[in-house]
C-alpha cells in the first residue's frame, strides 16, 4: 500500500522537447505546496529552476529520470551541491529497484484515465503528485558525513620581515580555528578525524572528516570566507550512486560491485594520516591490493577493503595503535593487531623487500603510506603463520572437504582448531537443512549434534583402522628385513665350506622358517587389503552421511532379546533385522519401549506377518538387500528410498490398523449375534 510523504513542498519538473541537459536546458515546472499547485511554469532555463528552488525551498524535486538534471554522475553532483541541504531528488519512476513508465504509475495511482503520451507540464505535474503519494526512490547522492576545511583565504606571496610575521599569524589563526571546532564537535559528542599539516607557529591547513550530515551542523559550525582564512563545509560524495525507496527504504546501487570476494577472509594493514595506506591480504598470504589516498574517511577505507571480502585482522606498524584504525577494528569487529614496539623504516623496507621477493610478487609500491600498510600487513601474517601451518596439516587429515579460510578465520578469532571446524559443519549442515526443506515440505531433519556425534565416531574409527594398518605395515617391513637376513644367510650356507660341516640340518631347517615367513607376509598382506577395503567404506559412509545423502540404520540378524541387546542406538524410529524367522514377542515390546516404529527386513513379507506387526503398533517393510551397503552393525541407505520405504509402511501401517478394528468389531458382533440365537432357543 502506498504511503503519503505529507503536507510537503514538491517541485515537479520534466524536459522541454527537443531540450538537453548537456546545451542550453529548458524545463516545465509544476511548484505543489502543501496539495495545492501554486505555480506552474514552461520554456524554465537552468538559472530560472535555481530561482524557483531558492524561492520555495521545496522538499522534493521530482523527475522521471535524473539525467534530464545533468549529463552523467558528476554534473549530477555538481546540480545537488547547488541545492539546499534538505532538498531532495527522487526518480518517480523506480520503484523498489524496478523501472515502470511513468504513465503506467500514472493510470495505476488514479491520475490519468488512459495510457497515452504526456505533454511535458503534465509530466512535470503528475511527478510531483507520485511523490506526495509516496511513489518513487531518494536519489542518494552524499554520505552521512561531512568535509570541514580550514585554510588560509590568500596565497601568501614573496615578502620581507613583515610577510613572515603575517604567515605566522596566519598559520596561528588555523591551529585556533581547529581547536574551536574540535572543541565544538567533542561537546556535541560528533565522531570526526581531523588531519593536518603542521609549520612553524600554528598549522598550514586541517581537514575535518566528521560522520555527521551537514544539516546536523548547523548552528555550530558555520562556513566562514574572510582575508585572512576560510572555513569550507561541503558533503562528503558517495563512490557510487544508489536508490532509496520511499515505500520499502530498500536500496539499490546504480553501479553494482563484484561480491564474488565477499566469502573471502583478509589481513588489512592500515598506514593512517593525511594519506592514509591500505594493503590487503588473504589468509594464504597472498597479496590482493595495495593502494592509499589523501584525507580517507573510515567509511572510505571500509568500503575499500569490503572490495576485496571480509576483514579478520586489522594490523598497525606502531605498538601504540592509531584512534582510526582502532575504530575501524571496532566498527569491522576484527583481531587488532600492533607490534611489540615500533618498526624503524629500515625494518619495513626490509620486510617488504624479502616478502615480495620470496612471492614473486608484482606490487608497486607508490609511497611510503603504502610500505608501512604492507609491512604491518605481511607481520601480522607472519605472527599468525605457525599457527594457519597447524590448521591446514590438521584440515588435510580430514575425510571430508573443509573450507581452510573460514577455519583460520575462526583460530584467528580465538577458537579451537578441532571448534572451528566443528562449527563450519554445523553451519554446511543448517545451509543444507534449509535447502532441503525448502524442497521438500515437512521432511525429516534428525539433530544436529547426532550427526556430528555420528560423524566424529566414524573418523574415530578411521583412524584406529589407519593406525593398525599402519601397524602391520611395520611388521611386515620387519618380517620382510628378516626374510633378506635369511636368504643372505641361505646363500652362504650353500658355498662348498658351510655345506662339508652342516648341510642337511641347517639348510631344511632355514628354508622350513622361510615358507613361514613367506606365509605370514601373505596373510598380513591379505589383512592389509582388508583392512585398506573397511577404511574406504568407513570413509564413503561417513562423507555419504555428511553430505546427507544417505542414513544409517541399526541392523541386527534376528528380532530377538539378545539381538536388541547388542545395539548401540536407543533413540532411532526405525531398525533393519536381517531375518523374521524367528519373532519373539518380548523384543517387540522391547523395541516399542524405544520408540521404534518400521522395521525394515530383507526377507519376503506377508500379509500375515505384517498384521501380527500392526498389532502392536509396528511397521513393517521389506527392502532390497542390493538397495543397502552393510558395515557392521549399521545399514546405509539412500535418503530418498528410506524416505519413500517409510512413508509406504507407515501407509500400510494404518490400512492394517483399520482392518484389525474392522476384524475385531465383526468379531464381537458375530459373538453377540451366537449369545442372542442360544438364548432366544432356551426361551422357546
Amino acid at each position: 500500500m502506498t504511503k503519503s510523504v505529507g503536507n510537503v513542498t514538491v517541485l515537479g519538473i520534466d524536459l522541454m522537447p527537443g531540450a538537453a541537459p548537456e546545451g542550453q536546458a529548458r524545463y516545465s515546472v509544476v511548484v505543489i505546496k502543501d496539495n495545492r499547485i501554486v505555480e506552474r511554469k514552461i520554456d524554465v532555463g537552468l538559472k530560472g529552476l535555481f530561482s524557483l528552488v531558492k524561492k520555495y525551498k521545496p522538499n522534493y524535486i521530482a523527475v522521471d529520470n535524473i539525467y534530464e538534471l545533468a549529463v552523467n554522475h558528476k554534473d549530477l553532483i555538481k546540480f545537488a551541491k547547488r541545492l539546499p541541504v534538505k532538498t531532495k531528488i527522487i526518480q518517480v519512476t523506480k520503484v523498489d529497484g524496478v523501472d515502470y513508465p511513468l504513465e503506467v504509475l500514472a493510470k495505476k495511482h488514479g491520475l490519468i484515465k488512459d495510457i497515452c503520451k504526456l505533454p511535458p507540464l503534465k509530466t512535470a505535474e503528475i511527478c510531483a503528485q507520485l511523490v506526495l503519494k509516496g511513489v518513487g526512490s531518494v536519489v542518494e547522492i552524499f554520505e552521512n558525513e561531512t568535509k570541514i576545511i580550514v585554510s588560509r583565504g590568500r596565497s601568501l606571496g614573496s615578502g620581507g620581515m613583515s610577510q613572515a610575521r603575517y604567515q605566522r599569524n596566519i598559520r596561528g589563526l588555523i591551529l585556533r580555528v581547529t581547536r574551536e571546532i574540535k572543541e565544538k564537535l567533542e561537546k556535541s559528542g560528533i565522531d570526526y578525524d581531523v588531519f593536518y599539516r603542521k609549520s612553524n607557529a600554528g598549522l598550514e591547513w586541517s581537514v575535518f572528516i566528521v560522520y555527521a550530515p551537514r544539516e546536523k551542523l548547523y548552528g555550530l559550525i558555520k562556513p566562514k570566507r574572510g582575508h585572512d582564512i576560510q572555513v569550507i563545509i561541503e558533503p562528503v560524495v558517495k563512490s557510487d550512486l544508489f536508490f532509496r525507496s520511499l515505500e520499502s527504504k530498500e536500496v539499490e546501487y546504480l553501479k553494482r560491485k563484484n561480491s564474488s570476494a565477499s566469502s573471502r577472509y583478509l589481513i588489512v594493514g592500515i598506514d593512517p594520516g593525511i594519506t592514509t595506506g591500505v594493503a590487503v591480504m588473504d589468509l594464504s598470504g597472498r597479496i590482493l591490493d595495495v593502494k592509499s589516498g589523501r584525507e580517507m574517511s573510515r567509511s572510505a577505507v571500509v568500503e575499500l577493503i569490503s572490495q576485496y571480502g571480509k576483514p579478520v585482522i586489522i594490523s598497525t606498524d606502531v605498538c601504540r595503535v592509531p584512534n582510526f584504525v582502532k575504530k575501524i577494528a571496532s566498527s569491522l569487529n576484527t583481531v587488532l593487531f600492533a607490534p611489540e614496539r615500533n618498526l624503524t623504516i629500515e625494518e619495513k623496507r626490509e620486510i617488504v623487500q624479502n616478502y615480495l621477493e620470496r612471492q614473486k610478487a608484482l606490487i608497486r609500491i607508490s609511497n611510503s603510506h603504502e610500505r608501512d600498510a604492507l609491512a604491518a600487513a605481511i607481520r601480522a601474517y607472519q605472527h599468525y603463520l605457525p599457527k594457519f601451518r597447524q590448521v591446514e596439516a590438521y584440515v588435510k587429515e580430514l575425510p571430508f572437504k573443509v573450507s581452510l579460510s573460514y577455519v583460520k578465520a575462526m583460530v584467528v578469532r580465538g577458537k579451537t582448531i578441532k571448534d572451528a571446524v566443528k562449527q563450519y559443519i554445523e553451519a554446511a549442515y543448517v545451509e543444507s537443512s534449509e535447502t532441503t526443506q525448502r524442497r521438500h515440505v515437512g521432511a525429516h531433519v534428525e539433530d544436529v549434534e547426532k550427526i556430528l556425534n555420528k560423524l566424529m565416531s566414524f573418523i574415530s574409527k578411521i583412524n584406529n583402522l589407519e593406525s593398525e594398518n599402519l601397524r602391520l605395515k611395520e611388521e611386515i617391513n620387519k618380517l620382510k628385513k628378516e626374510r633378506e637376513e635369511l636368504v643372505q644367510t641361505i646363500e652362504y650356507m650353500k658355498t662348498e665350506y658351510f655345506e662339508k660341516i652342516m648341510r642337511d640340518r641347517m639348510y631344511y631347517t632355514l628354508q622350513s622358517r622361510l615358507r613361514k615367513i613367506s606365509e605370514q607376509i601373505k596373510e598380513k598382506d591379505e589383512e592389509i587389503k582388508a583392512l585398506e577395503s573397511e577404511v574406504e567404506k568407513w570413509k564413503r559412509m561417513a562423507l555419504k552421511l555428511a553430505s546427507r545423502k544417505a542414513i544409517a540404520v541399526p541392523l541386527i540378524k534376528a528380532l530377538t532379546l539378545s539381538a536388541l541387546s547388542e545395539l548401540t542406538e536407543s533413540t532411532q524410529d526405525s531398525i533393519l533385522v536381517e531375518t523374521l524367522s524367528f519373532i519373539d514377542e518380548r523384543a517387540l515390546n522391547r523395541l516399542k519401549e524405544r520408540g521404534v516404529r518400521i522395521i525394515m527386513t530383507l526377507d519376503k513379507v506377508y500379509e500375515s506377518k505384517k498384521k501380527i506387526f500392526a498389532q502392536n503398533d509396528l511397521a513393517l517393510a521389506y527392502i532390497n538387500e542390493k538397495e543397502i551397503e552393510i558395515l557392521e552393525s549399521y545399514a546405509l541407505i539412500n535418503r530418498e528410498k528410506y524416505s519413500d520405504i517409510i512413508k509406504r509402511a507407515l501407509s500400510e501401517l494404518e490400512k492394517l490398523r483399520d482392518q484389525l478394528i474392522e476384524e475385531r468389531i465383526e468379531e464381537i458382533l458375530n459373538e453377540y449375534r451366537r449369545e442372542r440365537i442360544k438364548a432366544w432357543l432356551n426361551k422357546v
